[in-house]
C-alpha cells in the first residue's frame, strides 16, 4: 500500500519565489511500504544499460540542427549553433553560431572570441591523431557566404583554417573519425543546388576527394559511426532527393564503399545519430517509440529498453567517456510544446554518499535509486525497478542508521526504514533542478536543494537559502552541521554560502582555478570545518577541524567523483566516483558499488 502522512507540515521555501506555504501530503506521494526490492548482490549479473531522461540546472535554448562533439583534447562536450524552432529546414527560425558545453550535469555557454558564422546541420567531430575538433559546412546566412569553411576548437576559441582543397559547400553531411586509416571522412550532404555522394577526407591539414567503385546514393542526414571491432564505418538511412526515409546500409572499409545487407534493418531515418558504444561493443541507434538498435558488425538488433528518447530532431548524440556514458540532446515533444532534453545512455551512475551512524559504515545509491549498503549499513529497499519521473540525485541517512531518504531531480523524496516522510517538492514547478538531499539530525526532517541555489526545508528550520541571487556557477551539494542549526551550500565553482548560527564560513575555492569543477561537500562531525571534492577528486579542506588526508587528485580514474561523505568517528572521509567506487581517506573501507 501507498504510505500517507497524517500530517500537514509548514514548507518554508525559499528560491526564486519567497513564500510560506502549507503543503498537505498528496496519496500519490511514495512512502516506504510500496518501494521494496532486494539488494543488488555482489557478483550478480551487471545491470543493462538504458536511457535516462536528465534534468540539468541549464539547458541549451530549443533548436535543431545543432553540431555536438566530445573534445578529447579538453574534456569538453561541445555544442555548435543550430537553428531555433522544431524543424532543421533553412529558414524556419534564427540561426544560431552559440557554443555550449556539457559539464556532465548542466549546459554551460561559452564565450569564444572568435566564432564561425551562423549556421545549423554543420559536421563537427573530434580527429584524435591531431588533436583538432572540426567544423565543416552547414546552411544559413553565414554559412552560405563562407562556403566550405573548416573551423578548429582549441577549448576556449573557434580558429579557422585554410586547407588547400575544400569539399564544396553543404549541410547535413556526415562526417566520422576512420581510426583505422587515421583520417575524418565526409559523406554526402546538401549541396548549394542539389543532393551529394561524394566522400571526403581530413588530414589535419588538407580535405581529399576519396574514389570508390560503389557509393551510397546522394542523401542528406544519414546516420554515420566508425566500429572499431571491425575497423570500418557503417551508414544507415537519410533522406533522398524526395525528402524520403532510406533504410539501407553501408559499410566504408579500406577507403571504398559497399552496401551491407543485414537480416534485419531499423525502418527508414534520417537525423537519427548513431555511436559506438564501448561499454556494449556496439554501434547505437535511438529509434524513438521506446526502440534503440544496435550494430553489432553484421545486422541491426532491436533492443527493447524501457524507455528511449523521442525527439522532433535530434541534434547529436556522443560517447563521454569521462561519465562513462552516451549523451544525447535535443528538442523533445512534450504533449503540445516542445522542450529541450538531455538523455544519457549507459549503466545507471551513482550519485551520492551518506555516512551510516557514526561511522560504521555507508550508503550509496545510483540514478535509479537502487540502494548499496557497506559496513553497518542496512537495506531498507530502494525505488530500482519503480518508474521515476526524475533520477535520484542524493542520499541521507537518519541519524539512527536505521532508514534513509532518497530525492529526485524533480524534489520527489522517498523515505525507507524508519524515516518519515515530511513531504517533497514533487508535482510543484522548479525554477531549477534539485541537486542534494541532507538531513538535520536534530528534527529528524531534511532538506532538499535546487542548482539555483533554493533551499526547501521539511519537518527542519530554514536559515536561508541563494534563491533569486544571481550565481557564477550552479549550486551542486549541500552539508547540514552537525548541531542541526545551520548549513552550507557548495557551487561548482567552489563557492560556499553558509546559513544558521551554527555554520560559520572558513573560506571556499571560489576565484581559484580548478582542474574539474566541485561537486559535493560534507561538514566536518566537530562542526568547525568542511571538505569540498572536485570531479577529479580533489578534496579541499577548510577550517580547524578539516584536515587533509589526501585525495584522488592526478591518479586515473575510471569514472569521476561524484560526491563525498566525513567520518564522524576518525575525522576522515570517503569519495564516491560515477561507476560506484569508493575511495577512503584515514577511514575505514567497507566495500563499493564499483
Amino acid at each position: 500500500m501507498t504510505r500517507r502522512v497524517a500530517l500537514y507540515e509548514f514548507l518554508r521555501v525559499r528560491s526564486v519565489r519567497s513564500l510560506l506555504c502549507v503543503m498537505a501530503v498528496v496519496p500519490g506521494i511514495i512512502g516506504t511500504a510500496v518501494l521494496v526490492s532486494a539488494p543488488r548482490a555482489a557478483g550478480a549479473t551487471p545491470v543493462a544499460p538504458s536511457w535516462m531522461k536528465l534534468n540539468p540546472p541549464t539547458s541549451v535554448p530549443i533548436r535543431s540542427g545543432a553540431a555536438i562533439a566530445y573534445d578529447g583534447s579538453t574534456g569538453q562536450l561541445i555544442l555548435f549553433g543550430g537553428l531555433t524552432g522544431n524543424c532543421s529546414c533553412f529558414p524556419d527560425g534564427t540561426v544560431l553560431n552559440d557554443t555550449w558545453n556539457w559539464n556532465g550535469n548542466a549546459w554551460v555557454q561559452l564565450h569564444p572570441a572568435t566564432s564561425p558564422s551562423v549556421r545549423s546541420n554543420a559536421s563537427l567531430t573530434y580527429d584524435p591523431g591531431t588533436g583538432q575538433l572540426i567544423l565543416f559546412g552547414g546552411m544559413g546566412m553565414g554559412a552560405a557566404g563562407d562556403p566550405g569553411g573548416t573551423w578548429d576548437w582549441n577549448g576556449s576559441n573557434w580558429e579557422r583554417l585554410h586547407p588547400a582543397t575544400s569539399p564544396p559547400v553543404r549541410a547535413g553531411a556526415a562526417m566520422v573519425y576512420d581510426a583505422s586509416a587515421n583520417r575524418l571522412i565526409l559523406f554526402g550532404g546538401f549541396g548549394l543546388r542539389n543532393l551529394l555522394a561524394d566522400t571526403w577526407s581530413w588530414d589535419g591539414s588538407n580535405w581529399n576527394r576519396v574514389f570508390s567503385a560503389q557509393n551510397p546514393s546522394p542523401r542528406y542526414a544519414p546516420t554515420m559511426a566508425y566500429d572499431p571491432t571491425t575497423q570500418s564505418i557503417v551508414l544507415f538511412g537519410g533522406l533522398d532527393v524526395n525528402n524520403n526515409a532510406l533504410g539501407d546500409t553501408w559499410s566504408w572499409s579500406n577507403g571504398a564503399w559497399s552496401r551491407l545487407t543485414p537480416p534485419s534493418n531499423p525502418p527508414p531515418s534520417a537525423y537519427a545519430p548513431a555511436v559506438f558504444d564501448p561499454n556494449t561493443g556496439t554501434v547505437i541507434l535511438p529509434g524513438g517509440s521506446n526502440t534503440t538498435w544496435s550494430w553489432n558488425g553484421s545486422t541491426w538488433i532491436r533492443l527493447f529498453t524501457p524507455s528511449s528518447p523521442t525527439t522532433v530532431s535530434p541534434n547529436g548524440m556522443v560517447f563521454d567517456p569521462v561519465h562513462n556514458a552516451l549523451v544525447l540532446e535535443g528538442p523533445q515533444s512534450n504533449g503540445s510544446t516542445t522542450i529541450d532534453s538531455t538523455f544519457t545512455y549507459g549503466v545507471p551512475p551513482f550519485v551520492g554518499i551518506a555516512t551510516v551512524g557514526s561511522g560504521t559504515g555507508y550508503l550509496t545509491t545510483d540514478a535509479t535509486g537502487d540502494l548499496f549498503p557497506s559496513g553497518s549499513g542496512t537495506y531498507h529497499g530502494s525505488t530500482s525497478g519503480v518508474s521515476l519521473n526524475a533520477p535520484v540525485v542524493g542520499v541521507a541517512s537518519t541519524s539512527d542508521s536505521k532508514g534513509y531518504w532518497l530525492a529526485g531531480s524533480d524534489g520527489g523524496v522517498f523515505a525507507f526504514g524508519n524515516a518519515k516522510f515530511y513531504g517533497s517538492m514533487n508535482g510543484h514547478p522548479l525554477n531549477a533542478a534539485v541537486v542534494g538531499i541532507s538531513a538535520n539530525p536534530a528534527t529528524g526532517g531534511y532538506y532538499l536543494v535546487a542548482a539555483d541555489g533554493g533551499v526547501f526545508a521539511f519537518n527542519a528550520p530554514f536559515y536561508g537559502s541563494m534563491g533569486g541571487t544571481p550565481l557564477n556557477a550552479a549550486v551542486v551539494g549541500m552539508a547540514v552541521v552537525p548541531g542541526g542549526n545551520g548549513y552550507y551550500l557548495v557551487a561548482a565553482d567552489g563557492g560556499v554560502f553558509a546559513f544558521g548560527p551554527g555554520a560559520t564560513f572558513y573560506g571556499s575555492m571560489a576565484g581559484t582555478p580548478l582542474n574539474k569543477p566541485i561537486v559535493g561537500m560534507a561538514a566536518v562531525p566537530g562542526g568547525n570545518g568542511y571538505y569540498l571534492v572536485a570531479a577529479d577528486g580533489g578534496v579541499f579542506a577548510f577550517g580547524p577541524g578539516a584536515t587533509f588526508y589526501g585525495s584522488m587528485a592526478g591518479t586515473p580514474l575510471n569514472a569521476a567523483v561524484v560526491g563525498i561523505s566525513a567520518d564522524p568517528a576518525t575525522g576522515g572521509y570517503w569519495e564516491v566516483a560515477a561507476d560506484g567506487g569508493v575511495f577512503a581517506f584515514n577511514a575505514p573501507f567497507y566495500g563499493s558499488g564499483a
